[in-house]
C-alpha cells in the first residue's frame, strides 16, 4: 500500500477531516477530473489554496500513484503553472509537519497496523507555507517529463 493510500484510509475513516491540511481545503476524494486546463491529465488533487484555483496533487506514473509519485503545487494563474512541492508523498508530509520521512513512515505503519494518529500529527503540524522557505526544493525540473498535459476532451 502506498503512503497516499494509507492517508486516504485514514481520511476514509476518520469521522473529521478538518484541519488534516492546516488551512488549506482538503479535496476528499481526491479528483482526477479538475476543470483546469493546466492541471495535469495524471494528476489526482487532494487539495486547495482556495484562491485562485491553486490546488495540490500527486501525479500518477504509469496509470498508478506508486510510493516514488511526486506532489506538485499547480497554479493555474501563473505563467509556470507547476512547482514541485516534494518528490514523494511521504516527503510531502514530513516537509509540511515540519519532521523526518522516518516519524512519517512510523505513522503510516501505525495506521497500517490499526494505531490511527496520523490524521491528528498531522491537524497538530501541517503548514503548508513550510514549502516557500528558501532551502526547499521547488524545481519541477527533474519532474516535468511526468506531467501528462490535459488533452482537448470534446
Amino acid at each position: 500500500m502506498t503512503s497516499f493510500e494509507i492517508f486516504l484510509q485514514a481520511l476514509g475513516q476518520a469521522t473529521n477531516r478538518d484541519g488534516v491540511l492546516g488551512e488549506e481545503c482538503l479535496e476528499y476524494p481526491p479528483q482526477e477530473n479538475v476543470d483546469y486546463e493546466d492541471t495535469p491529465e495524471n494528476a489526482v488533487v487532494f487539495g486547495w489554496m482556495g484562491v485562485d484555483g491553486v490546488h495540490y496533487a500527486i501525479l500518477k506514473i504509469e496509470g498508478a500513484i506508486r510510493n516514488e509519485s511526486p506532489v506538485i503545487h499547480v497554479s493555474p494563474m501563473d505563467g509556470e503553472p507547476y512547482s514541485l512541492l516534494a518528490p514523494t508523498f511521504t516527503d510531502y508530509l514530513a516537509i509540511a509537519c515540519d519532521t523526518d520521512r522516518n516519524t512519517i513512515e512510523n505513522l503510516l505503519a501505525n495506521e497500517i497496523s490499526g494505531t490511527a494518529s496520523l490524521l491528528d500529527f498531522m491537524r497538530a503540524r501541517f503548514d503548508q507555507s513550510r514549502f516557500w522557505v528558501e532551502d526547499i526544493d521547488r524545481d519541477i525540473g527533474l519532474y516535468r517529463s511526468m506531467i501528462v498535459p490535459k488533452t482537448n476532451r470534446q
